[in-house]
């Protein structure tokens, strides 16, 4: 999976997350967004990483040359962008129930 650099241009790759001997069908997108260098973290900004305005700096991690955060989606989360499900990660989602049974 390669990275993408704009946040509407994101694709999802369908992943199963263990713990405690569960099962969870998800998606992880390809795009790290909503990053800065310059705005302390956890301020409202303009011109994040991906195309993101308008949202919390949300780079934690800093010199690993990605600004922002990869989501992890589940099935029926929201974005934290605009508090939508996001439909392509719950196709990406779906690829896993149909294949695994979950």
């Amino acid at each position: 999976m390669g990275f993408g650099s704009e946040f509407k241009d994101a694709t999802y790759t369908p992943v199963v997350v263990k713990h405690d001997n569960r099962k969870f069908a998800a998606a992880l997108m390809n795009v790290p967004h909503a990053g800065s260098t310059t705005t302390p973290l956890g301020k409202n900004a303009k011109n994040l990483s991906g195309g993101i305005s308008n949202v919390a700096n949300s780079n934690y991690i800093k010199d690993n040359e990605v600004t922002g955060h990869f989501c992890l989606h589940f099935r029926g989360i929201i974005r934290h962008t605009d508090n939508e499900t996001d439909p392509k990660a719950q196709n990406a989602i779906n690829l896993i129930r149909v294949a695994d049974g979950t």
